[in-house]
């Protein structure tokens, strides 16, 4: 079994799991829908929000008609995101850090390869399952909302926004595996990668909720990458083409920089 094969089998299980849990957290989101009108919580969150200063009810979403599907799936699919970049984080922090951490080092090392193969059967590997994972819950969240779609719902309308959401996700999901990578192929300690990735991304997403406070801090939305696919603002206005330019470009860097610290990092062996 060539080195690529053995990383997606080794990580299949990972991915089945956070499979899992998403597409449960999918179904319980598109469950509750209908409710927003039957129970009449629509009428509540406006009564609530309207209490509240203008820029906490940015931050809340604004006054959004969760009758609408379109609305209402934006505005939930935040939490999707966050699920999703965490995830990809994780793949990426556990690439290379893994033989290390189990003493497995010594047997790659015994194998005819180099530190460059190593690294590019691990980053494919984590790459295809972490596109498989997008690609499956796409499907599903296109499917639910076809089930639960109410007089109100712009199908079409729907299905473009949730690709691109979707699409949103994926970039940013593969920027945070990047990142993931680079911390892997730094960090000597291979138990500590996992919190990092985790702590930078909610790090991220602080400062991200911080830039809808004030107009003055908007310029803190370039620190958070998970704020470039803001959900909201890609279902009612599309991609931002910069943004995602500079989530892929970022991306790049990253890996270059994993292939140059993992090529002179010395292990614990």
């Amino acid at each position: 079994m060539n080195m690529f094969k053995y990383e997606l089998k080794l990580n299949c299980k990972t991915v089945l799991i956070w499979l899992i849990v998403c597409i449960g957290i999918l179904l319980f989101l598109f469950a509750m829908f209908p409710l927003m009108e039957l129970l009449g919580i629509q009428e509540l969150i406006d009564n609530q929000l309207s209490q509240m200063p203008p820029e906490m009810q940015e931050i809340m979403g604004g006054q959004l008609n969760l009758t609408d599907l379109c609305q209402y799936f934006s505005s939930e699919f935040l939490y999707m995101v966050m699920a999703f970049c965490i995830f990809a984080g994780i793949l990426g922090a556990n690439a290379l850090a893994r033989e290390e951490y189990d003493g497995s080092i010594e047997f790659l090392y015994a194998k005819p390869v180099t530190r460059t193969q190593i690294l590019t059967a691990k980053l494919t590997a984590r790459f295809v399952l972490f596109t498989v994972f997008l690609m499956i819950l796409t499907v599903i969240s296109l499917g639910m909302g076809y089930v639960v779609r109410n007089d109100q719902t712009d199908f079409s309308a729907f299905a473009k926004g949730t690709l691109l959401m979707h699409v949103g996700a994926y970039i940013a999901g593969l920027f945070f595996l990047a990142v993931g990578m680079l911390i892997s192929s730094t960090v000597k300690k291979g138990n500590m990668t996992i919190g990092l990735i985790i702590g930078i991304f909610f790090v991220t997403y602080i400062i991200g909720s911080a830039s809808g406070l004030m107009e003055e801090l908007r310029f803190l939305e370039w620190f958070a990458p998970a704020y470039y696919a803001n959900p909201v603002e890609v279902m009612s206005d599309g991609l931002e083409p910069l943004k995602m330019a500079v989530l892929l470009v970022a991306s790049v860097g990253a890996v270059a920089l994993s292939y140059r610290q993992y090529n002179k990092k010395d292990f614990y062996v």
